[in-house]
């Protein structure tokens, strides 16, 4: 399925909710502008991945300071692997995942930490809606399961393979990725990148 991006798609995207899905209130511009970025990463990642591979995805992680959602794009499906950090990932989550807050990831549709050492769900994409789903879906975790009340210092990393060369019978992937702002978060999006490179 190919999405063209229009700013009316994005907005009716982005407002459409589903149903039983917690509406949004009242959002900052930091807010608004943050889910224009982020359904504009969610649609790069989904448009490119055909051109992945098992084990090179193309994938978007959102992050603010430890807090970070990521979503992976699957070459072989037609959706969108989500996964939200949890202690097991990040020691220092724990004193933010009070029992409401896990609570409130597993009421937005996360399991728990298992085979994957964060909170997963697998978000099925039919259409542009979809991605918008998945856009409010990381703000109402950021907000809810982690508490975060302000969106400015947002980081956005975008990876998406672009190539594959053979060069003397190793396969060589490019790959293109983009960090919009900077925050203390660098770090851990450089292990998670890696983490899901793997």
């Amino acid at each position: 399925m190919k999405i063209h991006l229009a700013q009316s798609d994005t907005t009716a995207a982005l407002e459409a909710l589903r149903s039983g899905e917690p509406p949004l209130g009242d959002l900052t511009s930091d807010e608004q502008s943050w889910l224009v970025n982020a359904i504009s990463c969610l649609n790069a990642i989904y448009q490119k991945r055909a051109i992945g591979k098992p084990g090179d995805s193309p994938f978007c992680i959102f992050a603010l300071d430890l807090f970070y959602v990521q979503f992976l794009a699957p070459s072989d499906a037609e959706q969108l692997v989500c996964e939200a950090v949890s202690a097991t990932s990040i020691p220092d989550v724990a004193t933010a995942l009070t029992p409401e807050r896990e609570k409130a990831l597993q009421d937005l549709g996360f399991d728990s930490p298992g085979v994957s050492p964060n909170y997963f769900q697998i978000i099925e994409i039919a259409n542009f809606a979809d991605l918008g789903y998945a856009a409010r879906l990381a703000l109402h975790t950021l907000r809810a399961g982690y508490g975060v009340a302000n969106f400015r210092l947002a980081t956005f990393d975008l990876t998406i393979p672009v190539s594959r060369l053979s060069v003397g019978g190793y396969s060589i992937t490019a790959v293109t990725s983009a960090l919009w702002k900077t925050s203390r978060a660098a770090r851990i999006l450089s292990a998670e990148c890696a983490r899901w490179r793997a």
